[in-house]
Formats: C-alpha cells, sequence, structure tokens
C-alpha cells in the first residue's frame, strides 16, 4: 500500500510547478538590440527579428540540442542581468569576460570577438596610449554593462566617483558627449556608427587613433536555469561549431 501511495505522489509531484521549474523544455536566450553585428534587432523586417552572429549561433544550439527556442532581444539590459541571476532566463547571447561574471554565472568559451573605441567630440582628441591617460577624465558608461576587465578594474580602483557617470541607453552616450558633459564614451565600432547615425552626429564625434581594446565574447549562462545542466554540450557545440565551419558561416553573412 505504500508502495502504491508513493507512485501517486511521484505522479503528482510530476506534474506539479515545481517539478516543471526543474525541467529544460525550451531554450530562452536574451541579448542586445543594438549591438551590431552581435546581437540586434533588425528594424528592417517587419517582425524586428533577433539578428546578428549570437543569435543566429543561438539558433544552432537550441537547433543541436533539439529544444525550441525563444529569442528575446528586446528586454533592457540591466533587467536581463537579473533575470538572469534569478534563472527566469537561460542565456544572455553575447558579453565580454569579467571576473564577476564568470563568478556568478557559467561562462561559454569565446564565440566571436570586437573592438571597443574611445569616443571624443572634435577638437577635443587627447593623446592615449594607456589606461593612465584617463585618469581624471570623465566618462560615461552603460548601466550594468562592461568594457573589458582592464577598464573595469581600473575604472574601479583609479577613477574618482564622480568622474564615472551612468546611462541607460547609447544614446544618452553620444548625446552627453556632444553637450560636453562628458569627455569620452567606450563603444563598439558597428553600434556607434547606428547610433551616431540615428542622432546625426556622425561630422561631430570622432575616435582616438589607438582603441581601448579588443574583447573575445562569449555566452553567460543562468547557474539557477533547468537547462544548466546542457551547459557543457552548449561548449562543444560551439567548439564544434569553430572546428566544422559553421562559425565562419555565421560571421561571413555579417562580414
Amino acid at each position: 500500500m505504500r508502495f502504491y501511495h508513493s507512485l501517486i505522489l511521484l505522479f503528482l509531484y510530476s506534474f506539479s510547478p515545481a517539478s516543471q521549474a526543474q525541467t529544460c523544455n525550451e531554450l530562452h536566450v536574451t541579448g542586445s538590440d543594438k549591438w551590431v553585428p552581435i546581437a540586434y534587432l533588425n528594424k528592417e523586417n517587419e517582425n524586428q527579428q533577433a539578428t546578428g552572429i549570437a543569435y543566429d549561433l543561438s539558433r544552432h544550439i537550441a537547433e543541436q540540442l533539439n529544444l525550441p527556442l525563444t529569442l528575446d532581444a528586446k528586454t533592457p539590459w540591466a533587467r536581463a542581468m537579473r533575470d538572469l541571476e534569478q534563472g527566469d532566463i537561460d542565456l544572455i547571447a553575447g558579453v565580454y569576460s569579467t571576473e564577476e561574471r564568470k563568478t556568478k554565472f557559467l561562462m561559454s568559451q569565446a564565440f566571436s570577438q570586437d573592438t571597443l573605441n574611445i569616443y571624443v567630440k572634435k577638437g577635443f582628441e587627447f593623446p592615449f596610449q594607456t589606461l593612465d591617460d584617463l585618469i581624471d577624465k570623465r566618462v560615461d558608461v552603460r548601466r550594468r554593462s562592461s568594457n573589458g576587465q582592464a577598464f573595469d578594474e581600473f575604472a574601479k580602483s583609479q577613477l574618482k566617483p564622480h568622474l564615472i557617470n551612468i546611462v541607460d541607453t547609447y544614446e544618452q552616450l553620444f548625446l552627453r558627449l556632444e553637450r560636453d558633459r562628458t569627455d569620452y564614451v567606450i563603444l563598439d565600432t558597428y553600434t556607434s556608427n547606428q547610433v551616431l547615425y540615428k542622432l546625426g552626429l556622425e561630422d561631430k564625434i570622432t575616435t582616438l587613433k589607438q582603441p581601448l581594446v579588443t574583447n573575445p565574447i562569449h555566452y553567460i549562462m543562468s547557474k539557477n536555469s533547468p537547462c544548466a545542466k546542457h551547459f557543457k554540450a552548449i561548449n562543444d557545440i560551439i567548439q564544434k561549431a569553430k572546428e566544422d565551419g559553421t562559425l565562419d558561416k555565421i560571421h561571413q553573412v555579417y562580414y
């Protein structure tokens, strides 16, 4: 009798919310909506499809795992990071590596890279060779974003707090720069070109000759995700995509 009672309890639990929450039924991926060509919304498409290297690779990963895929490129970045911590989403497609992220999340091997430039208002260029050249200069950064491990650590340890201003959007970065409210901002070439064109500031903003850094790009996965059990398989799929040319073909679409 006790055996049958246990079977009934097991059957009921299998359909309970707690059990369903522990089952990886789909892969829920989010990321940037403006990071061309890594992760962005194609606004020329009627459905504003999630587009870019990271999202195309996500489709390949989901297909290899035989899992349905939900791609969300519309969640604000700070909220997406919170959702990932809580396990409400499984993956963020396209991030730089930092020690904090490697501690909080599961970080994949790199699948791409991009270059971060230092943007200034024309006529206000300054010499830049090392991070020390940025001491005593004002900088705007996006909330909960990373500009690479080296700069993040430099900003935390070397820059005075009043020199760092936090904004929420790419547009705010360049609008404040154009209005002389900051001395420089940091962003990748593709995203900057799009935002500057949108704002009509292409002739007013320029880059310093030397880039800040070239960063590898990764996925991060929630440790609280029911799909975390597939993390090793995801890394293996990325590695195989590098070896068999799949990843090169994805890159060739955008370069």
